[in-house]
């Protein structure tokens, strides 16, 4: 991941000279291309071969002629006439003059004639081969003249390849002394490191110094000790000036060796991890980058071992902070974006293990769209590893910043949902079950060592635990029911106050809770409160608690003082997935977290939140992938043409939906899939028209068909909720359904089962005369304004309710509900607002959804239902549809006792109707609707036993 593979000449070279290769050496080609000497000239040969291949077939030249050209023939003891590189390398220059490249070109095929070889020169020019350039000099007349000059291509390979005969011609290898004699500031070796003021403070040959100090370890060996196997030390001590080492030394690491990683590069590496902030953000950029590297000895477990000693407050104050400054960052940012990539990727189970180190620890940033997609991609690497990924979750529960930990479990819970059920469920499930195992012992078994009240972490570790029970696949202790539940009695409290205020403990962490977060956020908490109220007394010491909790946390003001400023500054407007919280805010979040979590294992929650998930759950860690495309069939939706768009909407077309409501495949599963819940919408541009329509169907009694149809034919308007709709979900991950009853908790029977999704369509409430007065609500309002109306007091309205009685419907049970996560939590979960069938077919079906895919299926494998979708925004041509497989359909009808009825309706309507904000005005259209003329609607029934649509 160094930064040279984001630029498109290297890519570009790597990808030509690696073209050719396949499998095995592929593999090899790759994991070369950044191991020192041999793997840089690696990269440049392969290119040169290829395409000089042409070139010495037109000239006569040698195979690989082009190659030998350039880096030197070993046959000529005149290494000024050998090659390109060994010129270079004797001259002490980085270019050859014209006159020598000619006599190179001579020396090795003397009968080419001088036109020959100036025709040979520039043909590798313009194939790339070698690069044309000028370079300015003063005569002794002190006029500047320009002459041509020719250099090798692409710099980073080129100077290893100058480096090779550089370190060959004059490092003495024989004695520690003769290495250090080498480097003797009157050296040819010596001149490269030189330090001069024309040179502003860097090596006088900043590309060759650092490839020389990339190949140096390697090539003295054992010549050397570990602790002075680097160059740094064998330089002269003029030279050895760590703020001119300090770049080549950093560019250089990732292309080392992993060998040439001694004693030495660790204490030049720690001197540099001592020197500040900026020069600390570079090397752990580079470690960053080498971390990437399977078996390499700067793995990314020694980086998060390093890191994880920090203090949470240290640690945010270098490492989240080189996270959130992304020009600090490039490799962790380069690396984020090929995450979004990740599921199309196939990786080694070493090339995870790296991965999984490193991205977690990318967790501890305040950057939410940097954590999501850090978490993204720890669940597609789980998808393929989950041993690598569930190993490594059980050592972050020690990790000492409750964001890491919180979003590595959350990322197994992801995982485990993904694959409990999928076709790896043999395979996988044992893993899954030694997860929920540790996570029981470690987390809620009595004297469990990471046992939290933090609402999310604890979330995460019962779902792991509970899909792994559903599945088969752990066995606790009897005993774990109750450690399992509430009040999770072996889970200490987090909170050193007792709720008293304190001056000292406020002013400390002033501006931490802002103003919003104190009132909607912790004010939430507190049952009976009004907005604004802080000093209602539950309030008061459950804000104390907070707040001495964000002490404990290590959180200081003046520490972050200015960082605090700069992302207000910046973040203050952005949407909620785009924000970069204040730190202030990240240890307050920590600490909402743990206080909702007591508070919910205690019971102390408002009513209304008992239960539930916390609204402020962040992110769906199942990351629900959008269905594939598919083209349904259609019906006609505007009919024969009408003489205008009045006609036409007030002229009764209706649709015929058959062709939907039943179809023999989908994506090419064949079946007879039936429509269960659906909605549709077309447009006719040309003629100014459209159309919409819901596709509702229902299970009902079959004595009660004739009643619902008969409502729905006679009713004005069937809309307004006169058809119930199915339960909306907006903290439930897409995942959870069939996998946990965490859902549709108003469903939820004692016993775990699920009660049919029941509703009365068409039923009313209407004024009861017959009542009187004394059966009216009388309700006052407390002014806002303090003003009177009328004869009443200022402070208050009065308002009568006249009493109502309730008309029954038709009860009839619901077949979906609707996913509605809430796409401003995370940018990594954008596809929301889709069907689900309801939690007891679910249920009774025994379905079940996988590998992040929305569509669910039977315990045999087979899919069971599908969801395709096409079309946003609120015009044009759009469409949803819920399909389940027939076979299912029926068996679940006739264990009911019901029938699948459709009451299927919508609105005809003119296209353009707004002008910008404002309705245009249309006569036409208003003397249509208020005779309802626009309705279409048609009651179809399915046959269950030939499946069709009656």
């Amino acid at each position: 991941m160094d930064h040279e593979f984001s630029r498109p000449l290297t890519l570009k070279l790597i990808c030509q000279s690696l073209q050719s290769l396949s499998g095995e050496k592929l593999a090899k080609g790759f994991a070369g291309i950044a191991s020192g000497q041999r793997g840089m000239t690696f990269v440049l040969e392969s290119f040169i071969k290829r395409i000089g291949q042409p070139i010495e077939k037109e000239f006569g030249l040698h195979n690989k002629g082009c190659w030998i050209l350039l880096k030197g023939d070993d046959q000529f003891s005149d290494k000024q006439i050998a090659g390109f590189a060994p010129c270079m390398a004797t001259k002490l220059r980085s270019y050859v003059f014209p006159a020598e490249a000619d006599r190179i070109v001579a020396a090795s095929y003397p009968a080419l004639r001088p036109a020959q070889r100036r025709k040979l020169l520039e043909t590798m020019r313009t194939s790339g081969l070698i690069e044309e350039d000028v370079i300015w000099y003063s005569t002794k007349s002190k006029q500047y003249r320009s002459r041509v000059v020719y250099r090798l291509p692409y710099q980073r390979f080129s100077d290893h390849l100058i480096a090779r005969h550089l370190l060959r011609a004059y490092l003495d290898v024989s004695s520690p002394a003769a290495i250090k004699g080498s480097f003797a500031d009157s050296s040819p070796l010596g001149s490269i490191f030189q330090l001069t003021n024309r040179n502003f403070g860097h090596y006088a040959e900043p590309g060759w110094a650092q490839a020389l100090i990339t190949e140096f370890p390697e090539r003295v060996g054992n010549k050397l000790p570990p602790g002075h196997r680097e160059l740094f030390f064998a330089l002269p001590p003029g030279a050895q000036d760590l703020n001119a080492y300090f770049e080549p030394f950093i560019e250089g690491l990732f292309w080392r060796n992993p060998t040439s990683f001694t004693e030495g590069t660790r204490t030049v590496i720690n001197k540099y991890l001592d020197e500040g902030s900026e020069s600390w953000e570079r090397v752990v950029d580079a470690l960053a980058a080498v971390a990437t590297k399977p078996s390499h000895p700067y793995h990314a477990q020694r980086l998060y071992k390093y890191l994880s000693s920090y203090s949470m407050v240290d640690r945010d104050l270098y490492w989240s902070e080189y996270l959130r400054r992304r020009y600090a960052s490039p490799t962790i940012h380069r690396l984020l974006t090929w995450a979004e990539k990740l599921d199309t990727v196939n990786m080694t189970r070493d090339a995870a293990a790296e991965l999984v180190v490193l991205f977690s620890l990318v967790l501890t940033t305040v950057v939410r769209s940097d954590r999501d997609l850090a978490t993204k991609a720890l669940v597609l690497i789980g998808e393929q590893h989950p041993d690598v990924l569930f190993s490594h979750v059980v050592t972050c529960l020690e990790f000492n910043d409750p964001y890491l930990p919180e979003r590595a479990l959350a990322a197994a819970y992801g995982t485990a949902l993904s694959l409990v059920d999928s076709k790896n469920a043999a395979s996988f499930q044992p893993l899954l079950g030694d997860l929920a195992q540790k996570v029981y012992r470690k987390m809620f078994a009595p004297r469990a060592r990471h046992a939290t009240h933090h609402t999310l972490m604890r979330d995460y570790a019962l779902g792991i635990i509970e899909v792994a029970q559903q599945a088969g696949c752990v066995k606790l202790p009897k005993t774990a029911v109750g450690h399992l539940s509430r009040p999770f009695s072996n889970t200490p409290s987090p909170f050193t106050s007792n709720g008293t205020p304190d001056d000292s403990v406020t002013n400390a962490i002033e501006g931490a809770i802002q103003m919003d977060f104190g009132n909607y956020t912790i004010g939430g908490l507190i049952p009976n409160r009004a907005n604004y109220d802080g000093n209602k007394p539950d309030y008061v010491r459950t804000r104390a608690k907070i707040e001495r909790r964000i002490f404990d946390l290590g959180y200081r003001s003046d520490r972050f003082k200015h960082i605090e400023s700069e992302i207000g500054q910046s973040s203050w407007n952005a949407r909620d997935e785009h924000k970069v919280d204040r730190y202030g805010k990240k240890y307050s979040w920590i600490a909402y977290f743990e206080m909702w979590g007591e508070r919910d294992a205690n019971r102390k929650l408002p009513d209304w939140r008992q239960d539930n998930r916390t609204a402020d759950c962040g992110v769906d860690p199942t990351f629900p992938k959008m269905p594939p495309d598919w083209m349904p069939p259609l019906p006609d939706l505007f009919g024969p043409p009408a003489a205008n768009t009045k006609d036409w909407v007030a002229g009764g077309f209706t649709p015929n939906w058959h062709s939907l409501l039943v179809v023999p495949e989908i994506n090419g599963h064949q079946d007879e899939w039936v429509l269960v819940e659906g909605f549709v919408q077309g447009t006719d541009r040309e003629h100014d028209r459209k159309l919409f329509a819901f596709l509702r169907g229902m299970f009902v009694a079959k004595k009660d068909v004739d009643t619902l149809r008969s409502k729905f034919l006679s009713i004005d308007y069937p809309g307004n909720n006169k058809i119930p709709e199915g339960a909306d979900e907006h903290y439930l991950f897409a995942g959870e359904p069939g996998h946990r009853h965490n859902f549709a908790r108003h469903l939820l029977k004692r016993n775990g089962k699920y009660r049919r999704q029941m509703a009365e369509a068409f039923h009313e409430y209407v004024r009861d005369y017959s009542a009187g007065e004394k059966k009216s609500l009388v309700v006052e309002i407390a002014s806002m304004l303090g003003e009177a109306i009328g004869n009443q007091e200022a402070s208050a309205h009065e308002f009568i309710i006249p009493a109502t009685r309730h008309i029954p419907g038709i009860r009839a049970e619901l077949p979906s509900i609707h996913f509605g996560w809430e796409s401003y939590h995370s940018e990594q979960n954008t596809f929301s607002g889709f069907d689900i069938p309801a939690p007891s077919l679910i249920q009774r079906l025994g379905l079940s959804c996988c590998k992040r895919e929305i569509d669910f299926f039977d315990p045999s494998g087979r899919l069971a239902t599908l969801y395709r979708q096409a079309g946003e925004g609120l015009s044009g041509d759009k469409h949803k549809l819920l399909y389940i497989r027939a076979d299912l359909l029926r068996h679940y009808l006739k264990e009911t006792r019901q029938v699948l009825v459709w009451c299927n309706w919508g609105e005809r309507d003119w296209l353009t109707k707004m002008s910008g904000y404002n309705i245009l005005p249309n006569k036409d259209r208003q003397q249509v609707f208020q005779a309802y003329g626009h309705i279409h609607r048609v009651f179809s029934q399915w046959s269950a036993k030939d499946c069709v649509v009656l």
